[in-house]
């Protein structure tokens, strides 16, 4: 019987996150072993660790992945879909080379954000081309045997259920990564989620208390009733933390990082044993 993974992303652990140039103030090799010591087991990878790695940096870190017992198995990426003439031949070019790079690091999902324009002020011409880019997209992913998954994510295409519901009837095999759109509602959060449980393959953990990261059990949604519905759909995909507390600071100091994991580690706890309460099956 196939079981749900809990995945740590990196980006929760990258104070560059929303940089403009999103330079890592880690690399993966400072990364990983933490992560494994913190008792996490799988890993969502963050464009940013790994846009800049060449062949023997990626045969590096899938090295030490495998020498502390993580597997690198979902890579999130952020196209610019709407792009024409050269400028989208580019950004296919970056794009695939990215999803060479994470298949090599071990993925089996590429998580991707649908754009970077808003559903509703996408233009005819943006949204073909968006499409063609999609649909190029899913060719290069099955050509890799990974499993493809937008992000329900505001400022996207796929930010309401009815652009989502479009996309997924026109690009075959594309799936969804869910993220609640309203941190504040359970249930709409509860209400999206019985709309695209059956094309949802990854979902998205962030605790969001009055607009603040937060510790997923003081979250405003209540987690333990959105597990509760994923286990009676009969949810196995995958889960990741993506944002705990504290994960954003003005400066960075020594302690940074294991304050961060220590974070993600009190989240993993809580979702381990909600979702151990609801049924859910867990790897490792």
């Amino acid at each position: 019987m196939k079981k749900s993974r809990l995945h740590l992303n990196t980006i929760a652990l990258e104070p560059n996150r929303w940089s403009r140039d999103k330079t890592p103030v880690f690399d993966l090799a400072t990364l990983l072993p933490p992560i494994a010591a913190a008792d996490f087991r799988y890993v969502e990878l963050w464009e940013g660790h790994i846009a800049r790695l060449d062949a023997e940096q990626i045969a590096a870190a899938q090295a030490l992945a495998e020498k502390t017992g993580l597997e690198l198995t979902i890579a999130g990426l952020y196209p610019k879909l709407h792009l024409d003439g050269d400028q989208a031949a580019q950004e296919f070019a970056r794009i695939s080379n990215l999803v060479r790079s994470a298949k090599r690091l071990g993925s089996r999902t590429i998580k991707f954000f649908v754009g970077s324009i808003a559903s509703a002020t996408c233009t005819t011409r943006e949204l073909d081309s968006s499409i063609g880019f999609l649909h190029q997209l899913r060719e290069t992913a099955n050509r890799e045997a990974l499993v493809l998954a937008g992000e329900f994510h505001a400022n996207t295409l796929f930010d309401t259920i009815e652009s989502t519901q479009k996309l997924l009837s026109l690009i075959d095999g594309l799936k969804i990564c869910f993220q609640p759109f309203n941190f504040g509602s359970t249930e709409q959060t509860l209400a999206d989620l019985r709309t695209l449980a059956p094309e949802v393959v990854h979902f998205h953990l962030q605790g969001r208390r009055e607009g603040q990261f937060s510790t997923l059990e003081r979250a405003d949604i209540d987690y333990a009733a959105v597990l509760s519905l994923l286990a009676e759909t009969g949810y196995t995909g995958d889960f990741g933390i993506e944002f705990v507390k504290g994960c954003v600071v003005d400066t960075v100091d020594e302690s940074y990082l294991r304050r961060v994991l220590d974070a993600a580690a009190v989240d993993a706890d809580y979702f381990r044993t909600v979702a151990a309460s609801t049924g859910l099956q867990l790897e490792g």
